[in-house]
């Protein structure tokens, strides 16, 4: 089947609102594909066309797609096809990525503003996007595999010599600490820590944050108050993880790192980054404190215990993300439903269906604080028929509707 090449230029052209010229191994102009009738940068190209680096460029480019900048303004893309080049651009790009390859081009600055001014920014990924597209449809001969957005990024962004100034700095950084004595927090303070989280153990949290020790915070940046906002973010980042390990449901974990992390960014002061660090891990805590309660499978009804009630909570709470049914539970078990039903009521005191709608209500009544996810998305996510549906259970679980514990209970951030 064969490739209907300007049908796809056509489409790369208007993607990224820019021009596409076909040229040979000599640099000659063979066509030239531009939808867009504003824009002219003929006498740019010319001058680019002029410079012994673009000549390097086209040596250079082989299986992956070279970038390069112009004054540090806006870019071209150079992609090498079986017997020519394909150039596209200009292109002025949301900057995700710093380019290595920049070429400075004597132009009359109001030609620089003409163009500069009609480009419309296009997002890293639709350009890398467009550029993958076009490179492993037009596969050369030598490319065995398609290529990937992480190579055009370890082609295009990141130095030569990145690894070895990585392991210079490295190897600077431990002499200096072994000439000073100093070395980062310890390792097992931050394990209690976590592991404190992921217990819902409150205290032992306030224990391990007290803890003395002579180890320093990583430095994470060069400015000082950059550093403590990015180590806050990881903190943040990391103890949400514990509390997912804990039982907490990954979307609202996720949804309150966010809310932190975003009022980390708009913190003031060091002090406050890290109030919002602790607050943050001892909400963590404490919610997972919280589901541990009710999953608790030792204080039962009976006093006792049973391994077919612990293993039918233990299938509850993996799978309350979704509908549950007795049946489903039992056939899992390998038990019959009825047998499995009277035996829960019995240790339990309280039916299977019940003690599933009491656990979907406490994970809803989380979503309707941490996250937000209208009623219908809240509905489909946990398992229930429609809204309605959930609307209903969760007034007789209650007492309030949704709409009366949401306006009660929502974090600020969504409500902004």
């Amino acid at each position: 089947m064969k490739l209907n090449l300007n049908y796809l230029l056509e489409k790369t052209s208007r993607k990224l609102h820019t021009a596409i010229r076909l040229l040979d191994y000599h640099k000659e102009i063979m066509s030239k594909i531009c939808l867009r009738m504003d824009l002219e940068d003929t006498e740019l190209f010319s001058e680019i066309l002029k410079l012994s680096s673009l000549s390097d460029y086209f040596e250079k480019t082989n299986l992956i797609p070279l970038l390069f900048s112009i004054n540090k303004l806006f870019v071209y893309g150079l992609i090498k096809l079986e017997d020519a080049f394909l150039v596209v651009g200009p292109v002025k790009y949301s900057a995700t990525y710093s380019l290595k390859e920049n070429l400075m081009v004597t132009c009359n600055d109001d030609k620089w503003a003409d163009i500069y001014d009609i480009l419309i920014h296009i997002e890293w990924n639709d350009l890398s996007s467009c550029l993958l597209d076009v490179t492993n449809l037009c596969m050369v001969k030598e490319r065995k595999l398609d290529i990937t957005e992480d190579d055009i990024v370890s082609y295009n962004c990141i130095s030569d010599n990145f690894d070895y100034l990585l392991r210079k700095d490295l190897e600077r950084q431990i002499f200096e600490q072994q000439e000073t004595g100093g070395h980062h927090n310890p390792y097992d303070q931050e394990v209690r820590e976590l592991l404190a989280i992921e217990n819902g153990d409150v205290e032992a949290l306030k224990r391990s944050i007290a803890e003395d020790y002579t180890g320093q915070i990583g430095i994470l940046a060069k400015d000082k108050f950059r550093s403590v906002k990015n180590v806050s973010i990881i903190v943040i980042s990391i103890a949400s993880r514990a509390a997912i390990k804990g039982g907490l449901s990954p979307e609202i974990a996720f949804s309150m790192a966010d809310i932190y992390i975003k009022q980390i960014e708009e913190a003031t002061s060091e002090n406050l980054c890290m109030q919002m660090v602790r607050h943050a891990e001892y909400e963590f805590t404490k919610i997972v404190n919280e589901i541990k309660k009710e999953q608790a499978t030792m204080n039962t009804f009976s006093g006792q215990e049973n391994e077919h009630v612990m293993a039918a909570k233990n299938y509850i709470f993996k799978h309350l993300h979704g509908k549950i049914s007795v049946a489903e539970i039992a056939s899992a078990l390998g038990l019959n439903a009825n047998y499995l039903s009277g035996l829960f009521k019995n240790i339990e005191g309280i039916s299977l269906k019940d003690y599933i709608l009491n656990n979907k209500v406490t994970l809803v009544k989380n979503l309707l604080t941490y996250s937000a996810y209208n009623y219908s998305e809240i509905s489909y996510y946990l398992g229930f028929s429609s809204q309605s549906h959930l609307g209903k259970v969760f007034k007789e679980k209650t007492g309030v509707t949704l709409s009366q514990y949401r306006a009660k209970y929502q974090l600020q951030e969504f409500l902004d």
